[in-house]
């Protein structure tokens, strides 16, 4: 296990590193400078061990996959067991003949996710920035810690070119796929009538509007009474962290919730589709506090910022809000500074291991936050 000291270093020249292949590319258009930046961060994503609060979940699940097949279980009985992430029991299957099955799956759902992410910022012309961005807002330990849910993300952010091409079919096969990974990319669904509504920056005050009830405390008694009646949630998240709300006002909450409304606000209007998509997002946020499940589930929609941010800091010529952009910018990098920091913080990517470590060949897995 690595140290402290050591990850803080690690993840700062992994940001470095990026933010200078980004400006190489930028400068030369040669594709290899991008070739190589999503490889590093493909790499470090595939070998790391034991990072992120789901991590020992999934590991464990393929190795009682593995055990179960051993066992004599058919196919039928195992999808009674892994049925609701269909994805994860065909890796599964496919690696059970490796003692170390775990790694190759989860190793497969972080290079899948960066390949797709590598789609989306080609498609919207951010390679100088797309990649850097999900590393400096913490997005990337995200996805280290979701998992399913972070390999759904990437999908569902793949799949709003389809929307945007009006291509129903292929954006519902989308989200068929991405509910494979994880079930809850269903949801996501709600994205495609919104390419017929025009976005408006009055449409900010509903934000506005849902972070004062936040305030006065009229939403929590809501909050938890939709969390207790909702199918699948109301059983297994009812009662656990992923319900509790901690406490609202967090210095990242408001830094996250005031960063969403300057993108939303200072966009161009050709990215009219990302803009109703972010905003549904930030609702979600705002009204989930500190609620994981809303918090993850609002990333699905506000994961899109990432296009938006680097849209403003890419403008030429600069302008008062590509100024404003970047000190968003320095400012979140003391954010991800004091995460990467602090034990146990950044979604348990702190401290850095691999899959070298003599923790994986003996697979000790450390105490998780929840």
């Amino acid at each position: 296990m690595w140290s402290i000291f050591s990850t803080i270093i690690l993840y700062n020249l992994l940001l470095l590193v990026c933010i200078t292949l980004g400006s190489l590319y930028n400068k030369t258009k040669e594709r290899s400078w991008i070739f190589i930046m999503y490889f590093i961060v493909a790499l470090i994503s595939f070998i790391r061990y034991d990072i992120g609060n789901d991590y020992y979940n999934y590991a464990s699940g393929v190795i009682r996959y593995g055990k179960l097949q051993e066992q004599g279980f058919g196919l039928i009985e195992l999808m009674l067991f892994f049925g609701k992430e269909p994805f994860y029991m065909l890796l599964s299957r496919l690696f059970s003949f490796s003692d170390y099955s775990y790694i190759w799956v989860l190793g497969i759902y972080s290079v899948t996710t960066i390949v797709l992410l590598y789609k989306v910022f080609e498609r919207y012309r951010i390679q100088q920035w797309g990649l850097s961005i999900v590393i400096l807002f913490l997005f990337l330990f995200d996805i280290w810690d979701w998992l399913a849910q972070g390999l759904a993300l990437a999908i569902l952010i793949f799949s709003i070119k389809y929307v945007e091409t009006n291509n129903f079919k292929k954006f519902l096969l989308s989200i068929l796929i991405a509910a494979s990974v994880h079930f809850s990319a269903l949801i996501f669904i709600i994205a495609y009538p919104l390419k017929h509504l025009r976005f408006r920056k009055w449409f900010l005050i509903v934000p506005v509007v849902l972070l004062f009830m936040q305030m006065t405390g009229a939403l929590a008694g809501l909050i938890k009474y939709l969390t207790s009646i909702t199918p699948f949630y109301s059983t297994l998240y009812s009662n656990s962290i992923y319900a509790e709300d901690s406490g609202l006002f967090s210095v990242g909450y408001i830094f996250r919730s005031g960063f969403l409304f300057f993108v939303l606000y200072f966009a161009k209007n050709n990215f009219n589709l990302l803009r109703n998509i972010i905003l549904i997002g930030l609702c979600f946020f705002i009204i989930g506090g500190t609620n994981l499940s809303f918090n993850r589930i609002s990333l699905y929609f506000t994961f899109g910022s990432v296009i938006l941010i680097s849209n403003i800091l890419q403008e030429r010529p600069k302008t008062i809000k590509t100024l404003l952009g970047y000190a968003f910018i320095i400012l979140q990098y003391i954010v991800f500074n004091i995460n990467i920091s602090s034990f146990g913080d950044a979604r348990g990517a702190v401290p850095y291991q691999t899959i070298f470590s003599k923790e994986c060949k003996h697979m000790i897995f450390r105490e998780k936050l929840y």
